[in-house]
């Protein structure tokens, strides 16, 4: 038997914590999280849903060891008393991801979740490059609309690049200012072809683990 509860994805649009509705098992209750449910007016759908969104939160955020649990989950659940169905502690949600203070997590309602899917190309801004003064190739690169958008996105960055590279550019500006939806993976530069070595980046999970 599935219950509402709430699933944790790291999307192609950047590894921060996305909080999505889905059909997941509820995760048992802590005994803290009993502590904290004592008089509670919440119906038990209610509080199981808000308690798998902060459950969640605290086993994925990546700031997860910088975090005064206890109180941020206080906040949610007094914001959250009354409620009587799944849906009704969304609002109460909404606000805890902010209070993590990473500057990226983010929660979606079921409605808004499948709307992100859902979202076509259509409207993408694409990236464009222009060769600046002194042999300098300037590539912009706005934010990505979707995850449907990545591959048109990619597809017009390496032609707009190559276009200058055959300019005679031999350095670039990479212009990320307008680029505010951390889509890490789609920017993701492929292997170097040169012999050059080193790690030029990577993604870290909260329990340290790196992927270059």
């Amino acid at each position: 038997m599935h219950t509402p509860g709430i699933g944790a994805r790291r999307s192609r649009r950047g590894g921060s914590l996305l909080l999505a509705a889905a059909l997941l098992s509820a995760p048992t209750c802590t005994a803290s999280d009993r502590a904290d449910e004592t008089g509670s007016t919440m119906a038990p759908e209610a509080r199981t849903y808000l308690l798998s969104a902060l459950d969640t939160m605290e086993w994925h955020a990546l700031v997860r060891d910088e975090v005064d649990w206890p109180k941020l989950r206080r906040n949610p659940l007094g914001r959250a008393e009354g409620a009587s169905g799944p849906a009704d502690p969304h609002e109460a949600i909404e606000q805890a991801p902010g209070e993590l203070g990473d500057g990226h997590s983010t929660f979606l309602t079921p409605e808004e979740a499948a709307r992100a899917e859902d979202e076509t190309p259509d409207g993408q801004v694409l990236p464009q490059a222009r060769r600046l003064p002194g042999r300098l190739g300037h590539l912009t690169l706005p934010p990505i609309g979707s995850d449907t958008a990545a591959g048109p996105y990619l597809r017009a960055a390496r032609a707009a690049v190559r276009e200058v590279d055959r300019a005679g550019a031999c350095g670039w500006v990479v212009e990320l200012r307008t680029s505010t939806d951390g889509a890490m993976w789609t920017r993701s530069p492929p292997p170097p072809r040169s012999s050059a070595t080193g790690e030029v980046g990577a993604f870290v999970e909260a329990d340290g683990t790196r992927t270059p």
